[in-house]
């Protein structure tokens, strides 16, 4: 299980393991988080949205190990890393695509191609 907080984001093995912080982004507030349906260890998170309590410098990132390491898919682009996105999902027919609604900067494709993160098992 996963959870998008404004404290972060936390992960949850099985239904009776605890709630463990999983967030290498000290001080961001993680608007959403999306398991891919074709890999379920590859996991994007959303960050900067927090509707009433305001928004800041956003971006998505991508973990295709359980949260043990992650890589941004928006460095590369500012106008959307720089602002809050407020969803993120997987095409589960092609999972190569990554959609992300953002708060002020709009609908984004994210298309990994050929270079799609390999599926930790």
């Amino acid at each position: 299980y996963w959870l998008a907080t404004s404290s972060g984001v936390y992960r949850k093995t099985g239904a009776t393991g605890a709630w463990t912080p999983v967030d290498h982004r000290d001080g961001y507030v993680a608007s959403d988080v999306t398991v891919d349906p074709t890999c379920a260890s590859r996991v994007y998170v959303a960050y900067g949205f927090a509707g009433v309590s305001g928004q800041h410098q956003g971006g998505i990132d991508v973990t295709s190990d359980n949260g043990a390491t992650w890589t941004s898919i928006t460095a590369g682009l500012p106008a959307l890393h720089r602002g809050p996105v407020t969803e993120v999902e997987v095409d589960a027919a092609q999972p190569s695509k990554v959609y992300a609604a953002s708060y002020g900067r709009g609908f984004w494709v994210y298309d990994w191609g050929a270079s799609l993160p390999a599926c930790a098992r």
